[in-house]
């Protein structure tokens, strides 16, 4: 069924147009909305899109950024483009820089402070301990204070230990690797000693038991009033790496105490614009800890709103563009959706742990729509793109018995199996 398309309406402005942003642009455009897109300056491969308007390499220096994206507005005159951000790294650029972006772009952000208390590990602790939302055990750590092996004394182990902020710098060190995983205090020491040399904070938090299936999330947008314009709810099938990665396939899964609690915990740090809370349910308890909530930017299941009954980005694009929002197309069915790259790596690293359960893996793709990331014929080359790399990742693993990137993590093994008697 095709979709409404809008006549003449304003832009949006994506920063940046990969990953999740690459595929909300895609989604928007069925729409007829242009799409200006911003890239890293590193190599992608939504660098070969054709679905933006436009497509620029987002410059280094704020006073650039700024010049560039008024000089690009201009052509879309006299409409007021809608700024939407993918990328937390992009957060201080726009505080920085709000009152004259505020002036030519739509978009709604939080106050900084309000931002910092849910970006702030610290901060977010105490907001937790206030308003009585469970949370793991954590600290925060920085290159600004010594460690010493009393720093993790009394500390649940294992523990999860990742970067504040995934830059540049630790993707181009770690790539996908998004957290390491620690036994003891000594082995927590040695292992932030050594990431602190690529990043400047780290958090160390309380590992939850419990496979990736107990992994569930909401994704909503908040008006400044704290209305909820939609909220959507699912869970993590696999992530990549397994067990504290990022989304490699996710299933719709509503469940009132989820969408309850991250309503309560939003309204009660007043924040606005994309929001979205990730909880884990506890393998032996059964209660659901909040695990990272996120706030001022769409995260990697974003385009999960964006499928079945939900079209929560369009929702907020018409908002902030004061367009109404066209009629839903109706009742579809249940979907899966999978972020094509990152699934095979992560259903191959769980081969490698003798834990991929292959049967149940086809039997979630058969029994459900497929709606992936990348691969879509509204844009044929970066499909075929994706198509190599997965073709890439298995011919890796065929000769060399393992993916990219890989390293055998005992621990890790050791939770894995733990995890499949939960």
């Amino acid at each position: 069924m095709s979709q409404p398309k809008y006549k003449n309406p304003p832009p949006v402005f994506m920063l940046e147009m990969i990953d999740q942003g690459y595929a909300i642009a895609r989604e928007l455009a069925t729409y007829g909305i242009p799409i200006v897109g911003f890239l890293p300056q590193g190599p992608c491969i939504e660098s070969h899109s054709r679905i933006a308007s436009k497509i620029c390499r987002f410059p280094e220096r704020d006073e650039e950024r700024v010049a560039l994206m008024l000089r690009l507005k201009e052509e879309f005159a006299p409409h007021k483009p809608v700024l939407i951000l993918s990328s937390e790294a992009h957060i201080p650029f726009l505080y920085r820089n709000r009152k004259v972006l505020e002036t030519h772009f739509a978009f709604e952000l939080p106050e900084e402070g309000k931002m910092q208390t849910m970006l702030e590990k610290d901060l977010f602790s105490a907001f937790a301990r206030k308003h009585h939302i469970l949370i793991p055990a954590s600290l925060e750590l920085s290159n600004k204070q010594p460690l010493t092996s009393e720093t993790f004394e009394g500390q649940p182990f294992p523990m999860v230990v990742k970067p504040k902020i995934r830059d540049h710098n630790w993707k181009r060190t770690y790539k996908s690797q998004k957290a390491f995983l620690a036994r003891s205090p000594t082995e927590a020491l040695n292992l932030c000693r050594r990431l602190l040399k690529t990043a400047d904070r780290l958090v160390a938090q309380e590992w939850i038991p419990g496979p990736d299936r107990n992994i569930h999330f909401c994704l909503t947008y908040l008006c400044r009033n704290g209305e909820a314009l939609d909220t959507v709810c699912g869970i993590k099938l696999q992530q990549h790496p397994p067990l504290f990665g990022n989304t490699a396939a996710a299933i719709s899964r509503e469940v009132d105490e989820v969408t309850q609690e991250t309503l309560r915990l939003l309204r009660a740090a007043e924040v606005c614009g994309f929001c979205s809370v990730e909880f884990k349910q506890h393998a032996q308890n059964g209660r659901f800890y909040v695990i990272e909530p996120t706030v001022g930017r769409m995260n990697r299941q974003e385009l999960f709103s964006m499928l079945g009954q939900h079209r929560l980005v369009l929702a907020a694009y018409c908002r902030l563009s004061s367009l109404p929002l066209p009629a839903s197309p109706g009742m579809s069915k249940p979907f899966i959706y999978v972020e094509e790259g990152l699934d095979i790596k992560s259903s191959l690293d769980y081969q490698h742990y003798g834990a991929m359960n292959w049967k149940e893996w086809f039997s979630s793709l058969t029994s459900r729509q497929i709606r992936p990331m990348f691969i879509s014929s509204k844009d044929p080359l970066v499909s075929l793109l994706t198509l190599a790399g997965v073709l890439k990742h298995l011919g890796y693993y065929l000769f060399k018995g393992r993916t990219r990137h890989f390293y055998e993590d005992p621990t890790l093994r050791e939770l894995i199996h733990l995890n499949q008697n939960n």
